[in-house]
């Protein structure tokens, strides 16, 4: 693979998620203010600090447990959500966190289905919350499966795997519009997306074992060349599928095996065309001097 196509590549990956976050034009339909929850006696961890920079206060967590720790944060019952996707957005900046923590979104509907959402991305405005980060955007999506539905309740939480100090501003609510989803309809679920992630590994490391056995032996030249050339193409499909996920707002167990398995085959199989020839004709040549020396 060309540096441009894994430049091209980060690029999406990291707009797909953001363009929602910095997308001022939404407007939100509720907008958690941490004075007024502090102020009508709601406020559920945490304290709040004024900003230095004129924006709205903030919520500081300050975590000395070394464990793993869930805090609460809060509450947004009967949302007025008409639509099949939606999202809870905000700024978050943290300072000298240990492991790896993320914030959560527990979405429950009226049939008695509880759904989460969790930031646990590498990178992005899903990323998850580790060291110490600058002010960054996040997001929280969720989609409905079928029609919308709006869910009774949305819980947010913060979970910690150690110490460290978290800051948090006004968290919104917002709906997400349909060229930014997929209408609720996932393409598969999160176990799939381990099957697809172990599947793909495993078809891999069998056709890097068959043609590496081949080469090493100086045979099978066209089955060679021609495995490398699918390899490299379905792992170029892979990425296209990968890149349209993101696009279109599938989560993470859908678009991260589609990527991951995309780059390593493309750069597999490219590698391949690339080294397999020069490789047949060194043992073309060693026969053709073993024949001379007979």
């Amino acid at each position: 693979m060309r540096p441009s196509l894994f430049c091209l590549t980060a690029l999406i990956l990291i707009q797909g998620r953001d363009g929602l976050a910095k997308d001022a034009s939404t407007t939100p339909v509720v907008t958690v203010d941490w004075a007024q929850l502090k102020e009508a006696g709601k406020l559920e961890s945490g304290e709040v600090v004024p900003s230095q920079d004129g924006a709205p206060p903030r919520l500081k967590i300050v975590s000395t447990a070394a464990s793993a720790t869930s805090i609460p944060l809060c509450e947004i019952k009967s949302p007025a959500i008409t639509t099949a996707s939606y999202a809870v957005r905000g700024k978050i900046r943290h300072d000298n966190v240990v492991g790896t923590g993320y914030l959560e979104m527990w979405n429950h509907f009226s049939d008695g289905g509880q759904y989460f959402t969790r930031t646990l991305d590498p990178v992005g405005s899903m990323a998850h919350i580790m060291g110490t980060s600058a002010e960054r955007e996040f997001i929280l999506p969720f989609h409905t499966l079928g029609k919308a539905r709006a869910p009774t309740k949305l819980v947010i939480n913060l979970i910690l795997n150690g110490p460290g100090t978290i800051e948090i501003g006004p968290l919104e609510l917002i709906p997400i519009d349909s060229m930014m989803a997929t209408n609720g309809a996932d393409w598969w679920s999160g176990s799939t997306g381990g099957l697809v992630g172990g599947l793909g590994g495993a078809f891999m490391g069998l056709m890097g074992a068959v043609i590496g056995i081949l080469t090493g032996l100086g045979r099978g030249k066209k089955l060679v060349l021609g495995l490398s050339g699918f390899i490299a193409v379905a792992g170029t499909l892979e990425l296209a599928f990968g890149i349209v996920a993101i696009s279109t707002g599938q989560p993470y167990s859908v678009y991260y095996p589609l990527l991951f398995m995309g780059s390593m085959m493309t750069i597999a199989g490219t590698t391949c065309l690339c080294v397999a020839p020069s490789r047949f004709r060194s043992h073309e040549l060693r026969r053709m001097q073993a024949l001379d020396l007979s």
